[in-house]
């Protein structure tokens, strides 16, 4: 089988893959949220929203300035420029670091609580 036809089917694989996941595995009425929805969690500093710059699906950077203007606290907000939709997927540093500020977001410190110390029993 020829080199493009390869690319071809491993493409075509990725987006199969995708399609399954976001279908049976994402709850889409926790996933859409307005600004109403997130601003009391933008006050209490706890939402973070990631965009891919060169995402094909929607204009990510004109996405990122309403949710700066529109929704209250203002959340943080990242656009990474040079990634295209889903991206991030396959983007371990991008990954790490959105990782890392979620743990500081949820635990106020880039060390995560051990069962020990965040629990009673």
């Amino acid at each position: 089988m020829a080199l493009e036809q390869e690319l071809m089917l491993l493409g075509t694989a990725r987006e199969m893959h995708c399609a399954a996941a976001l279908c049976r595995l994402m709850d889409w009425r926790e996933a859409s949220l307005s600004a109403q929805a997130l601003a009391p969690l933008a006050l209490e500093g706890k939402v973070l929203l990631a965009f891919s710059g060169k995402d094909e699906l929607l204009p990510a950077p004109l996405l990122a300035s309403w949710a700066l203007n529109h929704v209250p606290g203002p959340p943080q907000v990242h656009l990474f420029p040079s990634l295209g939709h889903a991206d991030i997927l396959s983007h371990g540093p991008t990954q790490d670091k959105l990782v890392m500020e979620i743990i500081e977001m949820a635990y106020g410190t880039l060390q995560p609580r051990g069962p020990s110390e965040s629990s009673s029993l």
